[in-house]
C-alpha cells in the first residue's frame, strides 16, 4: 500500500538535515546557504584544525557569510542551528591525486570514479565547473564537460548517485507480484538511503534506493 503525502512527509522534505558533511575541511557557501544553481561558490570558513566538527546557530552563520559577502542577502538552508562534519584525514586524497574527465560528463551528472583518470596536477582545476551534492555526497558538473577536461584534485564518486528530478522506475512487491510504477526522484540520494518521490498522479512519499531502477537515456 503506497502512503499519501502527509504532513509528516512535508516536514523531511523541508527541512534540510542538521548535520552536514563537508567535501573537505573548507565550508562554501552551499554548506549553509541556498545557492542558485550556476552562482558562485565560495569559501567562506574553515573547520578549526585538532577539530572533525564546528556547530553554528543562525546569527553565526549569518556573520560568517557577511564577513566574506558583506552585501549579499542569502536564505539559509538549516533552522536553528547547523553541525558542519569534515572529513576523517585518512579519507582525504593526497595533493598530487587530480583527474581529468575521461568521458563527456553532462552538466547535472555526479563525477564517478568511472567518468574520469589520473592526471599530473596542474595549476587551476574545477571550481567553476564542478560543484559539490551534500546530499548525495559527491561532485556534480555544473554545466557539459568535454573529455579531457582537467578537473583538478576532485574527489570523484566511487558509484553512481541518483539524480533529482529523474525519471525512473520504482519496483515493489507484494506477495508473489512485483509491481513497478514511472515516478520522478525530488532529491539526490546515494546507495543505502531513502529518496523522495513523487508519482505521476503526485502522491509523495520515501522509498528504499535499492527499490530505484534508472531509465537508461533514448
Amino acid at each position: 500500500m503506497v502512503i499519501g503525502l502527509t504532513s509528516l512527509a512535508l516536514m523531511a522534505i523541508a527541512d534540510v538535515p542538521t548535520e552536514v558533511h563537508l567535501q573537505d575541511r573548507h565550508v562554501r557557501l552551499s554548506d549553509l546557504a541556498v545557492v542558485t544553481t550556476g552562482h558562485n561558490d565560495p569559501i567562506i570558513a574553515q573547520v578549526p584544525r585538532g577539530s572533525s566538527r564546528l556547530e553554528l546557530d543562525q546569527d553565526a552563520a549569518h556573520q560568517l557569510i557577511r564577513n566574506r559577502l558583506p552585501m549579499a542577502a542569502v536564505t539559509l538552508a538549516f533552522k536553528n542551528s547547523v553541525v558542519l562534519v569534515a572529513p576523517a584525514a585518512s579519507t582525504l586524497r593526497r595533493p598530487s591525486q587530480c583527474f581529468v574527465a575521461s568521458n563527456p560528463i553532462a552538466e547535472g551528472e555526479f563525477v564517478t570514479a568511472s567518468l574520469v583518470a589520473e592526471a599530473p596536477c596542474e595549476n587551476g582545476g574545477a571550481a567553476e565547473i564542478v560543484g559539490y551534492d551534500r546530499q548525495a555526497l559527491a561532485p556534480v558538473a555544473r554545466q557539459t564537460i568535454a573529455s579531457g577536461t582537467y578537473l583538478g584534485p576532485i574527489r570523484p564518486a566511487r558509484e553512481q548517485r541518483l539524480a533529482k528530478g529523474k525519471e525512473v522506475l520504482l519496483v515493489t512487491g507484494a506477495g508473489p507480484v512485483t509491481i513497478t510504477r514511472t515516478v520522478t526522484t525530488m532529491q539526490t540520494a546515494r546507495e543505502g538511503s531513502n529518496v523522495f518521490i513523487r508519482t505521476s498522479d503526485g502522491e509523495v512519499f520515501p522509498a528504499p534506493v535499492s527499490h530505484i531502477v534508472e531509465v537508461q537515456d533514448k
